[in-house]
């Protein structure tokens, strides 16, 4: 989320700090999965998401998204992703 160039984004964000508003991260679509995620078992879906929210997550970590919006509340769909399984120090 490179909110740098997205700054009806970023002043939506303030407004949703600015009132206690959750905000719900889910992935609409995983386009990178195409054919890798092809076939049997839905995986963009059980694969695709989860990383999609992870990696979204991720960015807003990274990228100082929380430190700018320090009482911004997010609800990550499909448990946060895999970043909760990581049991270790990120970064």
């Amino acid at each position: 989320m490179a909110m740098r160039s997205r700054p009806d984004v970023r002043s939506v964000l303030e407004q949703a700090e600015k009132l206690g508003i959750v905000i719900f991260l889910h992935p609409s679509y995983f386009a990178p999965a195409g054919k890798r995620f092809a076939g049997q078992g839905n995986l963009e879906n059980t694969i695709g998401f989860p990383f999609e929210t992870t990696v979204a997550l991720s960015h807003m970590i990274f990228e100082g998204f929380l430190d700018r919006f320090v009482g911004i509340k997010i609800l990550a769909a499909h448990g946060g992703g895999y970043l909760p399984s990581y049991d270790w120090p990120i970064g």
